[in-house]
């Protein structure tokens, strides 16, 4: 559902969305494809810059839509790339907690009216050494970008004293998306063997370290000691995807957790769950519990992670505790109820909603 124009002829406003990739797997490029598709492009129109390859991308969807691409690898000259399209971009929209400090200055130099710094995250890295490096260069953020925006309260943390003053651009979905579907939950578990009495405990997200998937493992371990019939579904593709089944071999739990890998049937996969977990070490404001929320399941989530995030049926848990966590999953995974309706809207994660907010946000600061 698409902003239409109102017979306007102003020329759109160009966005430069600078990523580390176009990962279809990653959860940055997800926050703007997700308002691109609800933006119409003779008001905002987005292009994206991305520093690394990703085998599997999402550059034929956003090219579908009218963006133009660009691989510039890290350590290329931006300085290059921006004397070249010089006046094309109204915006320049960086979203690694980095980006910033690499294009911000050739950026303005020719013709960015704007540089936005987002912050997706509440830490600046899982990788010690990638962390300490972010954190040194966000202390410069303010001499090369000239707004802030954060994913939620907790986010804005990253871009210090920026911060107080950023846009919450919430994560936001299109709630008609991830309405519950009687047909994908009885097609998801049939591929799960899970019967109609079969508990399904389920996640999405990367396999990185700060999702932490392998702590649902030792839930797994606590439901399998109380005979419960379940399953635990994990989907998601990433660097520890890998160790992730070696474990599940290694525990004997193979056939009561599955590794699904990437998946682009997410509606189907809430639908299939009877609950949601999500045990992550840290996050920005997580979009796939947005998405499970809206399906109606109940979700339960580490106490680590921002209670922006929770409107519906949710529970925040301590991590390490994996009894407690599997007492939770079975006390609170009853009968699922529709989100109210309208519900999204008032909590800010309605993308109708949300894409017009941004379309008002992006004409202030480029009209400066």
């Amino acid at each position: 559902m698409t902003e239409r124009s109102q017979g306007t002829s102003r020329k759109p406003i160009r966005v430069l969305h600078v990523l580390s990739s176009l990962n279809r797997g990653g959860g940055m490029i997800r926050v703007p494809y997700n308002y691109q598709l609800h933006i119409d492009p003779s008001q905002v129109s987005f292009d994206y810059l991305y520093f690394f390859e990703m085998p599997d991308n999402l550059m034929a969807e956003v090219k579908e839509m009218g963006s133009r691409t660009w691989h510039v690898p890290a350590g290329k000259s931006l300085l290059g790339f921006f004397r070249e399209h010089r006046g094309e971009f109204d915006i320049v929209h960086c979203h690694p907690i980095f980006a910033s400090q690499l294009v911000g200055w050739p950026a303005r130099l020719h013709g960015a009216k704007a540089v936005i710094q987002h912050s997706h995250s509440t830490r600046y890295s899982d990788k010690a050494s990638s962390a300490r490096r972010n954190a040194f260069l966000a202390r410069f953020m303010g001499l090369f970008a000239t707004d802030y925006v954060a994913c939620s309260d907790g986010a804005r943390a990253l871009l210090r004293g920026h911060g107080k003053d950023a846009y919450i651009m919430r994560n936001a979905i299109d709630p008609d998306e991830f309405a519950f579907s009687a047909d994908g939950r009885a097609r998801v578990r049939a591929e799960l063997g899970a019967s109609d009495g079969t508990l399904v405990l389920g996640t999405l997200g990367r396999c990185s370290q700060e999702k932490n998937q392998t702590f649902l493992l030792d839930v797994a371990e606590e439901l399998a000691k109380r005979g419960i019939d379940f399953k635990v579904a994990v989907a998601g593709d990433g660097p520890l995807r890998c160790d992730l089944e070696n474990q599940i071999a290694q525990r004997d739990l193979a056939g009561k957790v599955v590794a699904l890998g990437s998946r682009s049937d997410a509606r189907d996969l809430y639908s299939a769950f009877d609950c949601f977990a999500l045990p992550s070490l840290f996050e920005g404001l997580p979009v796939s519990a947005v998405e499970a929320q809206a399906t109606g399941l109940p979700c339960f989530l580490s106490d680590t992670i921002t209670r922006d995030v929770a409107f519906g049926k949710v529970e925040f848990l301590p991590l390490g505790d994996a009894e407690a966590w599997a007492n939770a999953v079975l006390a609170g995974s009853g009968e699922r109820k529709p989100a109210e309706q309208g519900l999204l809207a008032r909590s800010g994660f309605d993308i109708n909603v949300e894409a017009k907010r941004l379309v008002e946000y992006y004409r202030q600061i480029a009209s400066r």
